[in-house]
């Protein structure tokens, strides 16, 4: 298995390689969906910027599973991933309770409620993705172990 640091690694790497990559994703599914593009590189650059200092904080979350995290064979693999995809959007329905609670009157309006579903499902998918790379990259690195040390005893 892979030490604790290169872990920690691979899992700040995930991090830089989904938020552009989910971002690509956005912008190719709003093209399909509305025939045309309405971010610019301008807005790429600072939307990526954002999510990802709204992404660090998350990621100090995910370091304790991240560490715990030794065996991903089989329907584990799948257990990390559902758990990993859920850790984003659970961070921002805390986040939101706790403001909700602190000042109740400011949370009304049909905006907002388009807002923060935009926000979930941004957080969503930048989580599954930040996490499926996270477990394949750790896989990779299980399966050239695993075949090294076959051919040293073969």
């Amino acid at each position: 298995m892979a030490p604790w640091w290169r872990r920690l690694l691979y899992s700040f790497c995930s991090i830089l390689i989904a938020i552009p990559v989910g971002f690509l994703l956005m912008s190719i599914v709003q093209y399909i969906v509305e025939r045309k593009l309405s971010i610019n590189m301008d807005g790429f650059i600072i939307g990526v910027i954002f999510v990802f200092i709204y992404s660090v904080p998350v990621w100090f979350l995910a370091i304790p599973i991240c560490l715990l995290v030794t065996n991903i064979r089989g329907w584990r693999f799948w257990m990390y991933w559902a758990i990993g995809s859920c850790i984003g959007p659970l961070f921002l329905l805390g986040r939101e309770l706790f403001s909700y609670l602190q000042h109740p009157n400011e949370h009304c309006g049909a905006y907002v409620a388009y807002l923060d579903t935009y926000v979930v499902l941004t957080a969503t998918m930048i989580s599954s993705l930040t996490t499926i790379f996270y477990l394949l990259s750790l896989r990779l690195e299980q399966t050239a172990k695993a075949r090294k040390d076959s051919s040293e005893q073969g």
